[in-house]
């Protein structure tokens, strides 16, 4: 894996990449490193990376400080590149041959994630990834679509609160539970 940084006084970025870099395994900004961090796991990375900055990126960056954190990781279900998702199913290994390794790694050393892959999930890899996760991580989303799937930050508001992701459960009503809003505490 290549890890690429950057940053300046005040912050730092990064983002960890195959050796080929068709794969992004992993893609941080951070901005004070005295606060925890809040993972955000999503279906695939597109365009981001050390240097440049997507819309994903700058509302997760923003909801994060309204939160209290000083970092963002963000990590995906798929690590190939692509910005459509229907590319990731015509590629023979769309997950990445180290994805799997990273996000274990990832979740033993940060408890707060927001599952935020979206509709384009397959259910079985849903499934592997979550059974990577140890139950003591906090899994939040951003409320659900009608079919369960956590919803992506680009489609909700901002002011969206962050609600309880049950493993296995995904609440399929986001405006009952989104009336409820986790308190952080870190």
């Amino acid at each position: 894996m290549r890890t690429f940084t950057s940053g300046d006084l005040v912050s730092s970025n990064g983002a960890l990449f195959s050796e080929c870099g068709a794969f992004r395994y992993g893609l941080w900004r951070e901005w004070d490193a005295s606060l925890p961090t809040l993972v955000y796991l999503m279906l695939n990375p597109s365009t981001a990376d050390h240097l440049m900055v997507d819309h994903t990126i700058v509302r997760c960056v923003l909801r994060a400080i309204a939160l209290g954190f000083g970092r963002i990781e963000v990590a995906n279900m798929y690590a190939l590149r692509a910005t459509k998702p229907t590319a990731l199913w015509k590629h023979a290994d769309p997950v990445g041959p180290e994805n799997d390794a990273y996000l274990a790694r990832l979740f033993a050393t940060h408890r707060d994630v927001v599952c935020a892959w979206g509709v384009h999930a397959r259910a079985e890899r849903v499934s592997t990834v979550l059974a990577l996760t140890p139950s003591d991580v906090r899994l939040t989303c951003l409320g659900t679509t009608k079919g369960g799937a956590p919803r992506h930050p680009l489609y909700v508001r901002n002011q969206q609160p962050l609600i309880e992701y049950v493993r296995g459960v995904q609440p399929l009503n986001e405006h009952v539970q989104a009336t409820q809003p986790l308190q952080w505490s870190h």
